[in-house]
């Protein structure tokens, strides 16, 4: 649009970048090239809302870089020259067109691309109406990164998702309001294949109980009964800084915010890790002989 802004078909109005404007004009007429064997510069420029002024700067953003040739680059055959000096309304008397350079071809081949793998996996997870979706990733196209563009493919084709690993979130994102009891368990630090059990692990109970409430949902891990811990002090680790678990009479609470949890792409499982410290002196912050992970297994 004239204006340099796009109004979304939600009614929203978001900024038009010089170089997403550049990207869409270049992709629709490296389609015409490509399907149709011709360019209609004009009719992009119609489509598009392209006024003569945003033209110019368009292909000057386009030579800069390197998507299509210079004038003084061209072969005689196109009139580039002639898209920055035309009316809009002459361009396709006047039969101006683009001339790729192989980079450009490349870029305009990538640029699709994305829109047509961003475009299928909204459509696959959203169920939304294909005009809402490729209006919302118009915008997402232009900044998403290959290496993501390289999973989508791969999970569109093969179907099977990765783990997903996600921070900072409630658990009432994935439990209704209410009371659970989950399987725990407390490890040393930094031990795989097998996992080696804490010795703090044998004085706690083998399940946690959960309550997941509308905001600050929490974890509530009890000591088992007579169970005396030589450091009871328990800590946990915040955005790298160390946080006094609230005591309870039975053991210690916990925010389900400050677990990372992984969700199995293969199985309906969850866990939930955390690091957390036992400490003698609640004034003393742990060190790393007082390090352990907690594991809470979720289904």
């Amino acid at each position: 649009m004239g204006d340099g802004n796009v109004i979304s078909r939600t009614g929203q109005t978001f900024e038009y970048t010089l170089q997403e404007r550049a990207e869409d004009f270049l992709t629709q007429v490296f389609k015409q090239h490509r399907d149709l064997g011709r360019q209609d510069i004009a009719e992009v420029c119609e489509k598009q809302e392209i006024t003569e002024a945003e033209l110019r700067h368009i292909i000057k953003y386009l030579q800069e870089n390197h998507l299509i040739y210079r004038p003084e680059e061209s072969d005689g055959k196109s009139s580039v020259k002639d898209l920055e000096t035309l009316p809009r309304e002459n361009l396709k008397e006047e039969q101006a067109e683009l001339r790729f350079t192989d980079y450009g071809y490349e870029y305009a081949e990538k640029l699709i691309q994305k829109n047509d793998s961003l475009v299928a996996l909204l459509k696959m997870v959203s169920n939304a109406d294909e005009s809402i979706v490729r209006d919302d990733v118009s915008r997402i196209e232009h900044v998403v990164s290959d290496a993501t563009i390289q999973g989508i493919e791969a999970f569109i084709q093969s179907g099977q998702p990765n783990n997903r690993v996600i921070k900072d979130r409630d658990l009432n994102f994935f439990y209704e309001k209410g009371n659970y009891k989950f399987a725990v368990c407390l490890y040393e630090p930094n031990t795989h294949y097998p996992r080696k059990l804490s010795k703090e692990n044998s004085s706690i109970e083998n399940m946690i109980e959960v309550k997941i409430a509308n905001s600050g949902s929490s974890m509530l891990l009890h000591k088992k009964k007579n169970a005396e811990l030589k450091k009871p002090i328990m800590w946990y680790s915040y955005n790298r800084q160390w946080v006094r678990a609230v005591a309870t009479r039975r053991g210690y609470k916990l925010p389900t915010s400050v677990f990372t949890y992984t969700i199995c792409a293969a199985l309906p499982v969850r866990e939930g890790n955390v690091v957390v410290g036992f400490t003698k002196d609640r004034e003393r912050v742990p060190e790393d002989r007082d390090i352990r992970e907690l594991s809470v297994h979720l289904w």
